[in-house]
């Protein structure tokens, strides 16, 4: 009994934590890949990049560090420096030194996440006030700097305390987004079929140069995905995998599906096709919410970002 009470409060932290980061990329994700390649917002355009979102949830997360990277630990801590650690210890003639670069690669550009994520996942929240009230984007800036600056001296507070609180909040952000997702998949069920692997590949290909361009706003779905593996050491392996598997997916998968069904039915809706998901009168309490999961968002890649630094 006390190891299932465990358990679940570590996988209430862990979804505070974990995934927060990659829990709001459907804020931007869908839009910001229509208007990275300038495709028409079509029926082959909008099956093809659903598919390629749920692909990359099943084949990055799911195969590779939840099968994968994750069973690579040292002493319950995770992270690309702690990988590529246990690789140079391989008896492999003349492979410690390229490890050890790669290692230093990885975490390089883990850093560029942490820096640019939060801007984005923060301005992209504030910027679902544009469909209710009249603000200027100086104001949207000024307050995201606000946020995030905020946000780095709570950070000494420790991610495991804030976890417990940001844990809550955000598994109220996947049950909505998760509920909104599924009411528009009931309206359009024919987006289903972009759960064949089939229509992401045919995307790619079809497409040419265009489709592959394209995987540069895809890859926004996984952002964050680093925490996974960097956080282990607070929350656990298990904890993470079973909100991942349990809850966290299946609320991302609803929400990219909702928003592809949403724009079968009205192209235009690329516009915001995330708050635009919800009824006009929801929109006000749904920008609040997401304001404040995209602080937490933020706190993920921070915490991965602060565990790495302090791991020798």
């Amino acid at each position: 009994m006390t190891q299932a009470r465990n358990l679940t409060s570590m996988m209430i932290g862990a979804i505070g934590i974990v995934y927060g980061d990659i829990g709001t990329s459907p804020l931007y994700a869908l839009k910001s890949c229509f208007i990275l390649t300038g495709l028409p917002v079509n029926e082959a355009n909008i099956l093809g990049l659903i598919s390629l979102f749920i692909w990359l949830l099943l084949l990055i997360v799911n195969l590779k560090y939840i099968a994968i990277v994750m069973r690579c630990d040292q002493q319950g801590e995770g992270g690309v420096l702690v990988l590529s650690a246990i690789c140079s210890k391989l008896r492999i003639a003349n492979l410690k030194k390229p490890i050890f670069l790669l290692g230093v690669i990885a975490m390089a550009l883990f850093v560029g996440d942490s820096v640019i994520t939060p801007a984005i996942s923060v301005l992209s929240a504030l910027e679902g006030l544009k469909l209710v009230i009249n603000i200027p984007n100086n104001l949207i800036i000024l307050g995201s700097i606000l946020i995030l600056i905020i946000l780095f001296f709570y950070q000494s507070v420790g991610s495991g305390t804030i976890g417990k609180y940001f844990g809550y909040i955000m598994i109220v952000w996947f049950i909505i987004i998760g509920l909104l997702g599924l009411a528009a998949i009931i309206k359009t069920p024919t987006i289903l079929i972009a759960l064949n692997p089939y229509y992401a590949l045919k995307f790619l290909f079809q497409n040419g140069i265009i489709g592959w361009i394209s995987l540069g706003g895809a890859i926004l779905v996984i952002t964050g995905v680093e925490a996974l593996y960097a956080d282990m050491g607070h929350f656990g392996k298990n904890a993470i995998k079973a909100s991942w598997v349990y809850f966290v997916l299946p609320s991302l998968a609803l929400n990219y599906l909702g928003q592809g069904s949403l724009l079968l039915l009205n192209p235009a809706a690329i516009e915001n096709p995330f708050y635009l998901l919800a009824p006009k009168i929801f929109i006000y309490p749904l920008v609040v919410l997401s304001i404040m999961a995209t602080i937490i968002a933020s706190q993920a890649v921070i915490s991965g970002l602060f565990s790495l630094s302090y791991q020798e």
